[in-house]
């Protein structure tokens, strides 16, 4: 178990006579831990966040996150939802909530609901894509068998469970939603890569909006400006405009002044304020 470190270092100062290095204390973000998947046949490394005061109250019970691409969005994600759940005199936009943050193996293949058989032209010399996809099934299930009984069993959880994902972990999301809609209670799925593998997700929404139990589930999506285009995220949300899934509350927001890279961060904030609002 290693625990992760912002290193908050003194800065060199000149005053003309003398300067001197300062070091300062350590800020501990949060845990670093291993498990052994079976379903993976691989160690997955995943990171824990705990809410501030957390095990001040035994009898407090947390909501989960699951966050992917953890070790890109970890640091920036729980920055944004520790400032959000603590708010003025103790009363929050969002509630504190426990992190989960998986860290990536091989994000294409864990990711992916299927193998591409083509892809765009942008990617077409990453043949690897082509290789890797279509194993996000046993990822999910390594979420649900082995990883969930390890956090439920280690930490004080209530059952309320999030998923957030950006780019093909948005896909993830979206996936996940329309085929194992009660796996999680909120999904967060950040400008997401609809575009794979012929915008197969696309194909399969309306028969999976029409007829799956969206009860009490809460989705928020997004897009980048991708060159004014909006690619695939504009086709679901017509689609969620004209299905009207039942017991789903959602929404969706565009960033014409964001890039795929940069909508991260946005996305983190409006969507835990919408997926947590009362």
């Amino acid at each position: 178990m290693n625990s992760l470190y912002l290193f908050f270092l003194g800065v060199l100062i000149t005053f003309g006579v003398s300067s001197q290095n300062q070091q300062g204390n350590l800020l501990v973000l949060g845990r670093s831990h291993k498990v052994y998947s079976n379903i993976l046949n691989e160690n997955r490394t995943y990171y824990i966040y705990l809410p501030e005061g957390y095990g001040d109250n035994t009898e407090k019970k947390y909501a989960v996150v699951y966050l992917l691409d953890a070790n890109i969005n970890f640091h920036s994600y729980t920055g944004i939802q520790h400032m959000l759940s603590r708010g003025r005199m103790g009363r929050g936009i969002v509630p504190e909530m426990i992190v989960v943050g998986i860290v990536n193996t091989n994000r294409i293949r864990d990711f992916t609901p299927t193998r591409a058989k083509k892809l765009p032209e942008k990617f077409r010399s990453n043949n690897k894509m082509l290789e890797d996809g279509g194993g996000l099934e046993k990822f999910l299930s390594f979420i649900k068998k082995e990883l969930r009984p390890i956090i439920n069993k280690s930490y004080n959880t209530n059952g309320n469970n999030t998923l957030i994902g950006h780019s093909l972990g948005g896909l993830a999301t979206v996936y996940t939603l329309m085929h194992h809609p009660k796996l999680f209670s909120h999904y967060l799925a950040i400008d997401p890569s609809f575009w794979w593998d012929d915008e197969m997700i696309l194909r399969i929404a309306p028969e999976k909006l029409k007829n799956s139990d969206f009860s009490n589930t809460k989705f928020f999506f997004t897009s980048a400006n991708h060159n004014n285009k909006m690619d695939g995220a504009v086709t679901l949300k017509s689609l969620l405009e004209d299905v009207a899934p039942k017991g789903l509350f959602w929404d969706y927001k565009y960033y014409e002044n964001e890039n795929h890279g940069s909508v991260i961060i946005p996305s983190e904030y409006d969507g835990l304020k919408f997926l947590f609002r009362d």
